[in-house]
């Protein structure tokens, strides 16, 4: 094979060829840049297609699995032929067998940091405020960095790295747009597996917000910016700080930027790097991949108590405000509560009592009971952020329903013994 049919092969539309191999499309992944692949043995492909119509894949979850159609083959152990068998190459070499156009990322990066620059600044009224838990105080310390437009949506920039005769600059590249409403369905009409809570403008980077105007002393790093703004929160950071996130899956634009920190003294000063990846198998893995770009700085990784530190967050400010209340009305407050915090599907226990007259006293107690014990378990982590008279207070009022439970439990029981000794005379 010459250069000249090895340049062919490379242009044909590595997507499409790959769906003839049991890959489908993840179009809630896919965008007009790029295309996520994925098959029954959970192998994931990006696809791209850069300025010279070149088809590249990447495996976000095999640090070598990247590059072409003959990388793609030489790693899978096939041949080129075998993979093109049947194909037909003249269908797939016309202009308008193309999914993807050829990446122009500098023009899309200009335009995306010049809508970015139009957006107005976050207003007193919205989302991370009203229903993610994050306080004003902290919004107004990124006040000019964090952008709302006219649907509500909040925009975070987003920075690559670059260098220009040596010297290492962070341009920003784009912005993410945190959705108000989540997209369910694609523009055919068809629903989403998973609904879109963000849309990605520019290229992709690392999001980045800044406090203070001294060196940094602090960097924290999360999946998304919503979880650093609740981390930052949480631990109540005052230096100069970087909250930065990779939405979604850790990339080599990420490792880039992060692995370039340790070069720019001018930027920090011994600073402590937190990562705060959620709390699932996905975590764990953006999180050692992060801590393998840090050499030198201290590096401690944080794990939230429940999902993410946003479900933290919430959990800790949900228990202090009805923790103060009465004591007599602590121990169902207690239980919906933790319900409402860890986003059960389940009924509140007063809306389970409301329907004695449709199941038994004894079948209610039973089926709370079923989750007393999550409870128990989530109570313990979400107080981890409570002062501890609070969170004595928050288990005690659990035991104390819990003893109420089992009272109600042995009068049910008293109640059916004395029915069996009248029938039995």
């Amino acid at each position: 094979m010459n250069v000249q049919e090895m340049e062919e092969i490379i242009k044909l539309p590595l997507d499409l060829i790959l769906l003839d191999w049991n890959y489908t499309h993840d179009r809630a992944k896919s965008s007009k840049n790029s295309i996520k692949l994925k098959n029954a043995n959970d192998d994931s492909l990006i696809i791209t297609r850069n300025g010279k119509g070149h088809y590249l894949y990447w495996n976000p979850k095999v640090e070598d699995d990247r590059g072409n159609i003959f990388n793609f083959c030489k790693n899978r152990g096939i041949g080129v032929k075998d993979l093109l068998e049947s194909k037909d190459l003249e269908k797939l070499k016309a202009p308008n067998a193309h999914t993807l156009i050829p990446n122009n990322f500098k023009k899309a990066t200009l335009e995306s940091v010049e809508k970015y620059k139009e957006i107005k600044e976050l207003g007193e009224q919205n989302f991370l405020y009203d229903e993610r838990g994050i306080s004003n105080s902290t919004l107004s310390l990124f006040k000019t960095q964090i952008k709302q437009d006219n649907r509500g949506n909040i925009c975070i920039p987003t920075y690559q790295y670059s260098t220009i005769n040596d010297k290492v600059y962070y341009p920003q590249i784009g912005y993410v747009s945190y959705l108000k409403k989540q997209i369910i369905k694609d523009k055919e009409g068809q629903p989403y597996d998973k609904p879109l809570k963000q849309l990605c403008y520019g290229a992709k980077g690392l999001e980045i917000l800044r406090l203070g105007e001294g060196k940094i002393k602090n960097i924290l790093l999360c999946e998304s910016s919503i979880d650093s703004l609740s981390l930052f929160e949480l631990k109540e950071i005052k230096e100069p700080t970087l909250l930065c996130a990779t939405n979604g899956i850790f990339t080599q634009a990420h490792k880039e930027i992060l692995e370039s920190f340790e070069q720019k003294e001018n930027l920090f000063e011994n600073p402590k790097v937190i990562l705060g990846f959620d709390n699932d198998e996905a975590g764990n893995r953006n999180a050692d991949k992060a801590k393998g770009c840090f050499k030198k700085f201290e590096v401690e990784i944080v794990t939230p108590f429940l999902k993410d530190f946003n479900d933290d967050l919430i959990a800790r400010k949900l228990l202090k405000s009805r923790l103060y209340k009465q004591e007599e009305e602590l121990s169902k407050e207690v239980v919906n509560m933790m319900l409402e915090v860890c986003n059960y599907k389940l009924e509140s226990y007063n809306t389970i009592e409301s329907k004695l007259n449709n199941k038994s006293k004894k079948d209610l107690q039973k089926e709370t009971l079923q989750y007393v014990g999550r409870i128990d378990f989530l109570l313990k982590k979400a107080s981890m952020h409570l002062d501890e008279p609070l969170r004595k207070n928050a288990q005690k009022s659990l035991e104390k329903f819990l003893e109420s439970l089992q009272k109600e439990q042995v009068k049910e029981k008293s109640k059916i013994q004395s029915t069996n000794k009248g029938i039995s005379r």
